[in-house]
């Protein structure tokens, strides 16, 4: 690292709840779940996110402006961890028959984000190198507030008014999700709340649309290996300026009931000429697959699943498309027509679309470097055990 003046986001995961769990209960079985729920999350801190350092009961991290994180990958990192807390979480209080007191009030731990955009510096300290500058010092002290006692929400993302405006996203915020703090040296400062246990709630109740390899396929998979994580990799197929260059349109509209926030519900409209081929979101699952539902005359659909999978290289791109879906007879007999003309366009969409993703990708790469790192967590090396014992220890 240098001691240039980086500009990026800044990214606090802190564990609420934490001293308190510590100090009143037993130590052994607390120690145990601590490590269990920081082994649960720092896996999804994945590049262009790297951890700076474990800070107290809170994990540290930072993303230095590229065209990956440019988009709303800070917002879906965001839900991924909560998601990985409040599942792990769940899965210990199921799993265990404890009667301990850490065992049963493991409960009152929650999850709080906090989210800055600014500028930084790597400053070095003894062997290790750290963050430094004003916008360093604005994160840590936003995690000073009085969000609960304003909103009611205990587990929520704070993220403040410069990252919204760097990510473009401020219409998916509502009104009253804003407020304001002020601190002494730095001034008053912006943000937004969002309620991260309520989306992890929405999303787990929501059922998974996939068309798996094993389903009545309509054409046969398609498989390409690209050089970029799965993570980078997802925001580039998601995005309507690199989707319109994946799916070579004159033109691509998407069409949001969230703003410039995609997710389940968003619509493509992709227009080739005087074609419009409109596609719904129906699964949104940053870093994983996305499954849309393309709508065909007669009342007639099709699902397609595109999976992105770790590997050595960056990522595997899998695409699977759902035979022809029908709601009445008259579709059902149209079906049969179109099936044929149908599977004849998608093989010939499919090997295009397999040579401009590895053709976007590597373009990608050339202007990011840092999105080459596969998701296997290897780019975040810390001991879990070894950091939840430095934290009992001081």
């Amino acid at each position: 690292m240098t001691s240039d003046v980086n500009s990026g986001y800044l990214l606090i995961a802190d564990i609420s709840g934490y001293t308190k769990f510590l100090a009143e209960t037993e130590l052994a079985h607390a120690k145990g779940i601590l490590e269990d729920l920081f082994d649960a999350i720092l896996p999804v801190f994945k590049v262009p996110v790297k951890i700076s350092g474990l800070q107290g009961d809170a994990v540290f991290s930072y993303a230095i402006d590229d065209d990956i994180v440019s988009k709303q990958f800070i917002l879906d990192i965001t839900d991924k961890i909560y998601g990985a807390f409040a599942e792990k979480k769940d899965r210990i209080k199921i799993n265990t028959t404890c009667s301990c007191a850490a065992c049963q009030s493991m409960g009152d731990l929650d999850l709080k984000v906090f989210i800055h955009h600014g500028e930084f510096a790597f400053q070095k300290s003894g062997n290790t190198e750290e963050l430094a500058g004003t916008d360093v010092i604005t994160l840590f002290r936003l995690m000073k507030n009085d969000v609960v006692e304003k909103t009611g929400i205990n587990a929520y993302a704070l993220i403040t008014q410069d990252a919204v405006n760097k990510m473009d996203v401020g219409e998916f915020f509502s009104k009253d999700s804003y407020h304001t703090a002020s601190y002494e040296h730095i001034g008053e400062v912006g943000y937004f709340i969002k309620d991260l246990k309520k989306t992890w709630e929405e999303k787990r109740d929501t059922t998974r649309i996939y068309v798996s390899k094993e389903d009545d396929l309509l054409v046969d998979e398609a498989t390409v290996s690209i050089p970029i994580s799965p993570e980078a990799a997802f925001v580039m197929y998601s995005q309507p300026d690199y989707r319109q260059q994946i799916d070579e349109a004159d033109a691509l509209e998407i069409i949001n009931k969230k703003g410039n926030v995609i997710d389940a519900g968003s619509q493509y409209h992709c227009h080739h000429g005087k074609q419009v081929f409109k596609y719904e979101i129906l699964d949104y699952r940053p870093g994983e697959y996305m499954t849309v539902i393309i709508r065909l005359p007669m009342k007639m659909s099709v699902k397609q699943t595109v999976d992105f999978i770790p590997s050595d290289e960056g990522s595997i791109v899998k695409i699977r498309y759902s035979r022809i879906e029908y709601e009445n007879l008259a579709g059902r007999m149209m079906s049969k027509v179109m099936t044929p003309k149908l599977q004849k366009m998608l093989a010939h969409k499919m090997e295009a679309t397999s040579a401009n993703l590895i053709k976007v990708s590597t373009t990608l790469l050339e202007k990011n470097p840092e999105i080459a790192l596969g998701s296997d967590g290897e780019q975040n090396p810390i001991d879990v055990k070894e950091a939840v014992d430095l934290k009992l220890a001081s």
